[in-house]
């Protein structure tokens, strides 16, 4: 397998996965933060608004999170003239943007829970194969810096996400034409950006035992297993949010169409200037130091407490520095806890598949959040039952950073 050392080289995959990571997190957040809810509330109404929400991003978590290790497996076993992950990630780049096209077509909720499902599954695919790049091409002594720009990506993407779904409130259907479209193009911009060898002629393992064993995690991986958990319990907490932001600004803060729309704007500003911050500085840091697990275990505090400033000062404002210091966070969080757990999957042939244990993570909280937001919110005191679950499960995860000992 080609392998990036020099620096321009590194730069440009850099680059890349910045761009790749950024559309594909675009597409994603812009559904699940904003135009999902704005689309629920026309078709479902503003009585079930909050219920169906819950079980359509539901139904859209499981099938992401379900697709992602089968991803990973036969993205592992793919040969080809373009090699094994490019073609995962151009198919992926259109799969999202026919998904788009057929939530945009339907006013079924049926056929909502199925297109939304479909988006997840493929963003899914497109970030799994993006992640075992890094292991597969990138050299222990950067990996930190790579991830990071992965980490980056990903928040640039959440954030304009934030800010363009919510322009588009009132206008849903030119908002998921419009989002739909940039995953598509970054996929083919990135294929053709960064080159990957021919692998027709690598081996293939074809035994049946190994081949149903590679849908398990790393064996003798205890350390593994920390991080992968750690990962669940912090999006647990983190997606509570997430899946809310649109009902919390107007529910919660009580703003209007404008104000809406203004506040979303701030708050991704904000998210992205805590973001970039967080994701250059966390990365390569780790690289220089050679630890990650000091680092991740402070960027899961700051995005833990960051919750508390919606609690204490139930304001657009606190919502924006409360957005500020969780990209802070986040930024931190992505860049060296991916490269953590690159450094702690085995050497082998199925990195694509060790690395989908993140994104089985992501889905996994995911799946759960929505429902647990709707109980907490159900309870009749508001959104503060669910700012306050989602500060405990959030800080909580960093105790399962504290036994992973092969990695500094």
């Amino acid at each position: 397998m080609q392998q990036y050392f020099n620096k321009k080289e590194l730069f440009k995959l850099g680059a890349g996965f910045i761009l790749l990571s950024a559309g594909a997190s675009w597409g994603l957040s812009s559904l699940l933060a904003v135009l999902l809810a704005a689309k629920i509330g026309i078709v479902a109404g503003e009585a079930s608004k909050v219920d169906t929400l819950a079980w359509v991003a539901t139904i859209a978590n499981i099938c992401g999170f379900a697709i992602a290790i089968f991803a990973g497996h036969f993205s592992d076993r793919t040969r080809s003239r373009i090699g094994k992950r490019n073609p995962w990630i151009v198919g992926s780049g259109i799969g999202t943007f026919l998904s788009f096209l057929l939530l945009m077509w339907t006013d079924d909720i049926f056929l909502l829970a199925l297109s939304s499902s479909l988006i997840s599954i493929f963003i899914t695919v497109n970030m799994v194969v993006t992640s075992a790049i890094i292991p597969d091409r990138v050299p222990i002594e950067k990996r930190g810096t790579l991830a990071s720009c992965i980490g980056i990506g990903q928040l640039i993407g959440m954030a304009i996400g934030l800010a363009l779904g919510g322009n588009f409130v009132d206008n849903v259907n030119t908002g998921l034409i419009i989002t739909g479209l940039v995953p598509f193009i970054v996929s083919i911009v990135f294929v053709l950006l960064i080159r990957e060898e021919s692998n027709i002629n690598e081996p293939l393992q074809s035994d049946s035992t190994i081949m149903w064993q590679s849908f398990f995690t790393p064996k003798n991986s205890r350390d593994f297993y920390w991080a992968i958990l750690s990962r669940f319990i912090l999006v647990f907490g983190t997606q509570m949010i997430l899946a809310y932001q649109l009902y919390i600004i107007t529910d919660h803060f009580h703003q209007q169409s404008e104000g809406t729309v203004r506040a979303l704007n701030l708050a991704a500003i904000a998210y992205t200037v805590g973001a970039l911050i967080g994701g250059a500085v966390g990365g390569p840091l780790s690289d220089k130091l050679g630890k990650r697990k000091g680092l991740t275990i402070l960027s899961v505090f700051i995005i833990g407490s960051s919750i508390l400033l919606i609690i204490v000062f139930p304001t657009v404002t606190s919502f924006a520095w409360y957005k500020l210091l969780n990209g802070l966070g986040y930024g931190v969080y992505l860049s060296v806890h991916t490269a953590l757990t690159a450094d702690l999957i085995p050497d082998g042939n199925s990195k694509a598949k060790d690395m989908s244990f993140l994104s089985v993570a992501n889905g996994l909280g995911g799946v759960f959040a929505p429902l647990l937001s709707a109980f907490a919110i159900g309870l009749g005191m508001g959104y503060n039952p669910m700012f306050i679950i989602a500060t405990i499960l959030s800080i909580g995860s960093l105790f399962l950073i504290l036994p992973i000992k092969s990695v500094k």
